[in-house]
């Protein structure tokens, strides 16, 4: 689109300049044209995020079905990840339905806040204890039913295990996500080691400023952010682990990459034993799956204003909770 409603009312008002405040007017216009000129430049170079490669490696990747990039939507996830997931367990199927997130902040925008809402129950967890706060509120429903549980507590890869055994989750479980900008990879690996829980799908945000090497047994591109404990997301590039970093991790331990969300944000994992033919090959690494950071240049947006709650809360609580944030 290349703002046609701006130029036409530019036109219709180069038609009026012969009024009295013509010099007024003139610059008025001039304005808008740099502005109508700079947005049509924004535009052309948005075309082409990281590299025309990309999007033209993206385009043929739209025409084969067992690509996951086709597939991608967003409800309540922060890009098409919930699309993603729903077309995952399409093709493999659900087992118990749990899920456990952890990175959450409120609940409000994450990868498995559309689950909770269709039938699935699980673990969030969160070092921040205001938007743990807000969860409570937010979800009270949730919380009540025993579909959701919450933990208030900073992650560690040394931690995360008894995290999951505080909380009474062991064995399969049908998806893990994760997100903490920063020790990704590390705490991913200590779960994958114990196997205090087995995730069938994993969801886990990567770096896609290093693009993977076009030999699946090349590890010069596993790029990971090295080990602090306290590490806090200074938000730079200095984050996770890059896409080739966490191919190579869950390959060792029986875990196939399906697919990445076309924002370049998210990377999926499946038990290999799962995917069979459902799912386009990885054995020529992860090149093929990957996606650069558009994030600027492709927003997805729900319907509505994003909530304040969840969809199953009560009028009462809703009433409660909009009252305090000044909407009635």
């Amino acid at each position: 689109m290349k703002f046609k409603l701006g130029q036409k009312i530019i036109d219709k008002l180069r038609n009026k300049k012969q009024n009295e405040n013509k010099k007024l007017l003139e610059n008025v216009l001039n304005c808008l044209q740099s502005i109508l000129q700079i947005n049509n430049k924004i535009l052309e170079r948005s075309n082409y995020v990281g590299g025309q490669r990309w999007e033209i490696e993206l385009q043929e990747r739209y025409k084969n079905k067992l690509y996951l990039d086709g597939f991608g939507y967003k409800v309540f996830s922060q890009n098409d990840e919930d699309g993603i997931i729903n077309e995952i367990f399409t093709r493999i199927g659900t087992t118990n339905k749990k899920f456990i997130e952890f990175g959450v902040q409120d609940g409000i925008e994450c990868n498995s806040h559309l689950l909770l809402d269709t039938g699935w129950s699980g673990l969030w967890i969160d070092g921040n204890k205001d938007d743990c706060n807000k969860i409570k509120t937010f979800f009270k429903t949730s919380l009540e039913d025993k579909k959701l549980a919450i933990l208030n507590d900073f992650i560690t890869k040394d931690n995360i295990n008894e995290l999951f055994a505080k909380a009474e989750f062991q064995g399969e479980i049908d998806f893990l996500s994760i997100d903490i900008d920063g020790n990704d990879w590390h705490v991913l690996e200590a779960i994958l080691k114990r196997k205090q829980i087995i995730p069938r799908v994993i969801c886990v945000e990567y770096n896609p400023l290093i693009p993977p090497a076009s030999d699946p047994k090349d590890c010069s591109t596993d790029y990971v952010l090295p080990y602090k404990e306290d590490w806090i997301w200074p938000v730079d590039d200095s984050q996770g682990a890059s896409l080739s970093a966490y191919y190579h991790l869950c390959k060792n331990y029986g875990y196939r990459l399906v697919g990445t969300c076309v924002n370049g944000v998210n990377a999926f994992f499946i038990q290999e034993n799962l995917a069979q033919d459902k799912f386009i090959s990885d054995k020529n690494g992860a090149l093929p799956f990957y996606n650069p950071w558009r994030h600027r240049n492709i927003k997805y947006y729900t319907p509505f204003a994003m909530p304040f709650c969840d969809l199953r809360e009560s009028l009462a609580n809703r009433i409660d909770i909009y009252k305090k944030n000044g909407l009635i």
